[in-house]
């Protein structure tokens, strides 16, 4: 088995609390490695808060124009384009991904490495590189930021259906839009 490079701290998630703590451990002159399957962000980035309350927010500025008239504001038309909603939603998920990840790059003592993170022993790691090939590494000190993903309830016949959860509704392609 190959020598696993030795790091003082490693982070697997980059999530919400992943992340602080991290770039906090690297400040401190700790050698720290924070490991990501995915996106930077974690859930609430990626398909929880951020996607959700800015489509929220189109939804709100919709409901307000349509009790303009009760605060004796008067609009012409009023038109929803969901496409932009949507956009504007990645867009935003893109900057704070973006913003994140460039965050990360930055601080001294801190690499982000993209894979799948196993546990060898209670101080080893494999990852398995989005990119292929693997990488061992240890540390003592070792913190799980792995966050959480939706359960599909055992129903009979869900099987079969195209069902959506909190996460795949933020990336769904049919969009319906009833007015």
């Amino acid at each position: 088995m190959a020598v696993p490079e030795k790091y003082d701290a490693i982070v697997i998630g980059t999530g919400q609390s992943g992340v602080p703590l991290a770039k906090t451990l690297a400040h401190e002159g700790w050698k720290t490695a924070i490991i990501e399957r995915y996106f930077v962000g974690g859930s609430c980035i990626n398909y929880g808060c951020t996607p959700s309350k800015t489509m929220a927010a189109s939804s709100s500025v919709i409901y307000k124009i349509s009790k303009a008239e009760a605060y004796g504001i008067y609009t012409s038309k009023t038109a929803v384009n969901l496409r932009k909603i949507i956009d504007r939603k990645r867009g935003m998920v893109k900057s704070f991904r973006e913003g994140l990840e460039k965050g990360i790059k930055k601080t001294i003592n801190l690499i982000l490495i993209r894979g799948d993170a196993g546990f060898i022993n209670k101080k080893v790691i494999k990852i398995n590189l989005n990119d292929g090939g693997f990488k061992l590494i240890t540390a003592d000190k070792i913190f799980i930021n792995t966050g959480g993903h939706p359960v599909i309830p055992e129903i009979d016949g869900i099987d079969t259906i195209d069902y959506l959860t909190s996460a795949s509704v933020m990336s769904w392609k049919k969009y319906h839009l009833t007015l």
